[in-house]
């Protein structure tokens, strides 16, 4: 479980890399205060170790010097296989997921007075948006008819989790509301399973 997915809402956050310098074998540090979190993703399949990314804008000091390292430890690192990765949705529960991928992008607004360099507040921009990408290895899965999302969309609100293959205790799960599919493709061959690739999105206009 990622600790930056704890700062999507409106507290800063404060980082840096702290290394041993090779001539001098002084500690050095290069880091920020009062960053907020405007992008975070995470990707992970079977077999593979998931991989996360993060993209902060920082309002606050940034530069050598600044140390942010604390006490919390790093939680434990833990591989999908096969079965550990599942999504809660209508017309998918048959059907294998192999990978997948979650991002949130969160705009922000920075508040500033007269005489001051750094902003009095920062606010969450709206919406926020959240995509969710997975693939589907196929059994009984039905695409729906073109015309028919096209002039009714459906809406549901859709959970993707993984857990440890060894014990089966959850590692995290993702969860949007009212999602919705934008994209949808399905490639085979003659000596492979069907496969199909989901997008969905969701906005929320709402803190």
């Amino acid at each position: 479980k990622d600790p930056l997915l704890d700062y999507v809402g409106d507290n800063p956050i404060s980082g840096s890399i702290n290394f041993v310098s090779p001539s001098s074998d002084d500690q050095k540090s290069f880091g920020f205060e009062s960053g907020f979190l405007t992008e975070y993703s995470v990707a992970a399949g079977i077999g593979r170790i998931p991989e996360s990314s993060a993209s902060i804008v920082v309002y606050g000091n940034i530069g050598s010097g600044i140390n942010a390292s604390g006490n919390a430890p790093h939680p434990n690192i833990e591989i999908p296989n096969q079965g550990s990765i599942s999504v809660n949705c209508s017309g998918y529960q048959t059907n294998r997921v192999t990978d997948f991928s979650y991002t949130i992008r969160i705009d922000r607004n920075p508040i500033y007075k007269i005489g001051s360099p750094f902003p009095v507040q920062v606010d969450r921009g709206c919406p926020i948006t959240e995509e969710i990408s997975f693939t589907l290895e196929v059994d009984d899965l039905e695409v729906t008819k073109i015309q028919e999302y096209l002039i009714s969309p459906k809406q549901q609100s859709l959970n993707l989790s993984f857990s440890n293959p060894i014990n089966s205790s959850g590692i995290d799960t993702f969860s949007i509301p009212k999602a919705r599919l934008i994209n949808q493709s399905i490639s085979s061959s003659a000596n492979d399973v069907l496969t199909v690739n989901l997008n969905y999105i969701s906005y929320t206009n709402k803190k």
